[in-house]
Formats: structure tokens, sequence, C-alpha cells
């Protein structure tokens, strides 16, 4: 119930900041979301318990996931 109502938030934030949604996010080895960020440039960070996923919604003028894997 708490992770339905988190990825639920989740959901939500991202689609009113942002051109982005997502239904599923896993790690490589599927582990779950621990943190989920909207920076105010729209960009995504998504926290994992081994590492983190930075997804730049405007990579044109964004520089906030640059030198990062993506």
């Amino acid at each position: 119930m708490a992770i339905t109502t988190l990825m639920t938030a989740i959901t939500v934030a991202l689609v009113a900041c942002a051109a982005v949604s997502f239904t599923r996010v896993a790690g490589p080895k599927g582990e779950s979301v621990t943190n989920a960020e909207v920076q105010p440039n729209n960009t995504v960070v998504l926290q994992f318990p081994h590492g983190a996923a930075c997804i730049d919604t405007n990579p044109g003028e964004s520089r906030t996931c640059a030198g990062q894997e993506k």
C-alpha cells in the first residue's frame, strides 16, 4: 500500500512538473526507487539503494546530468 501511494505521488509530481511519466522504475538488479526528485529545471533524479539515475528533460539548456552516466 505504501509503495503504491509513493509511486502514485511520484507519478503525479512528474506529470505536473514535466512531460515525464513512468509506470515502473527499478534498478539493474530489480531494486526499487528509494527517492525521486524533480529539480526546478525539470530534471528528474531517481535514487536506488546502489546508485542513482539522472533524467534531463531539457538537455539543450540544462547541464544537471552532464558527465553522469544515463
